[in-house]
């Protein structure tokens, strides 16, 4: 199994997608951020594309959260949704989008949207 492929992988880079869409959706730059949560913007980069030798501790996604005036618990279910749903095998439409590709098991389009309050995700995305 590649790395990439591990279950706490997809997450984490699900995880980092949500907080990158997040960040592009509020106006923020990774230094603004960064700065604001009281990390590095080079740790925020990390975390963003869910460097492995780097990964995310739960107080500073808590930090992340709170400063894009965002529930944690909200981060974590979308991130984990979109990890869920990037490991299933495909069985639906595959919709690229901006934030990368989803797949709905009912064969629906899926809006790839992760600054969205609905069903949308965020996966597994390097744009900044």
């Amino acid at each position: 199994m590649d790395d990439s492929d591990r279950p706490e992988q997809v997450f984490l880079q699900a995880l980092g997608s949500e907080l990158r869409a997040w960040r592009t959706n509020r106006g923020l730059t990774r230094a603004e951020l960064a700065r604001r949560a009281l990390i590095s913007a080079s740790t925020l980069g990390r975390i963003e594309r869910a460097d492995g030798a780097s990964a995310a501790t739960v107080a500073d996604v808590w930090r992340l959260s709170d400063q894009l005036g965002l529930a944690f618990s909200d981060v974590v279910r979308r991130a984990e949704e979109a990890a869920e749903l990037a490991s299933k095998p495909a069985s639906g439409n595959v919709v690229s989008g901006r934030f990368g590709t989803a797949r709905r098991d009912n064969g629906e389009p899926f809006a790839v949207d992760a600054a969205a309050h609905h069903s949308e995700v965020s996966i597994l995305d390097e744009q900044e």
